[in-house]
């Protein structure tokens, strides 16, 4: 039996058909051993996506003939087409936007091959996990925090107060520059919650930003334009908070946004069916 294996820089995955057709999905970051579970699993062979990492070892094992970043980006494509239910996903044209180790943006049209914008985004979930390692957090809990905390960024409205209520208000000045503003007390600044609460908060703020400030360039370039954007990636399926400031941004700019269950297996479920 076959299995399609994503190896990415922070994480490898792994996605395979059971006997009852049905799919499995086994990632690294849930502390499993790969190479055991596939085995248990029935798994012979696997064709391989991804620039990050070796496969396991034990299987007879495949990958891309050309360009393997090229690769990547299109079954990245397939398996997420292959991840909507019939009816539920985009219905043509859609960014994809992948929040790996770092971030990529493509276009997914509903005819042709994907596109993939000439430039990424070094802020994504290898900054997150960077960040929370210095705060000596876990990663797996700097979501917990940043859902009780409140972002320490300098808004538009704090310094012009009648922008209060309005999109541009909401626009970031400074990332943590409510920190460095003599005119933010230190009690202003705790406002009753966890001094860490507010770090992890203003960082998962920090990368929403970011993508979603690409997102706006990329829409403004000929040929990736697209109304609905797909988020994926480990970082989005398991962290609430991300999503919510995904969302709420996107809908701003008057895209649709979309959180496919399972998205950080897109790239191993297209590999499955490479080929």
């Amino acid at each position: 039996m076959k299995a399609g294996i994503d190896l990415g820089t922070s994480t490898t995955k792994a996605a395979w058909r059971n006997a009852d057709g049905t799919h499995a999905f086994l990632s690294s970051a849930d502390g499993e051993d790969l190479s055991d579970r596939l085995s248990q699993a029935g798994v012979t062979r696997l064709r391989a996506t991804g620039i990050g990492g070796c496969a396991p070892e034990g299987f007879g094992s495949s990958g891309p003939a050309g360009d393997p970043i090229e690769d990547e980006i299109a079954l990245q494509a397939d398996g997420v087409r292959r991840l909507f239910a019939p009816q539920c996903g985009p219905s043509g044209d859609f960014l994809l936007v992948s929040i790996g180790t770092g971030t990529s943006y493509t276009l997914v049209p509903a005819d042709g091959s994907p596109r993939r914008f000439p430039l990424g985004n070094a802020i994504g979930g290898g900054f997150i996990a960077g960040l929370a390692a210095m705060q000596v957090i876990d990663v797996s809990e700097l979501d917990g925090c940043a859902q009780r905390g409140k972002p320490l960024d300098l808004l538009v409205k704090d310094l012009v107060p009648l922008k209060a209520g309005t999109l541009e208000g909401e626009f970031v000045v400074s990332h943590f520059g409510r920190i460095a503003v003599p005119r933010f007390t230190p009690e202003e600044l705790a406002d009753g919650a966890d001094p860490l609460d507010d770090i992890c908060a203003t960082i998962v703020h920090c990368a929403a930003v970011t993508v979603i400030r690409d997102v706006l360039i990329a829409g403004m370039l000929p040929g990736f334009a697209a109304d609905d954007v797909v988020f994926i990636g480990t970082a989005v399926s398991k962290m609430t908070t991300l999503r919510g400031h995904l969302g709420r941004y996107a809908d701003a700019l008057g895209k649709r946004p979309h959180f496919p269950e399972k998205g950080e297996y897109a790239a191993a479920l297209g590999a499955l069916y490479a080929d």
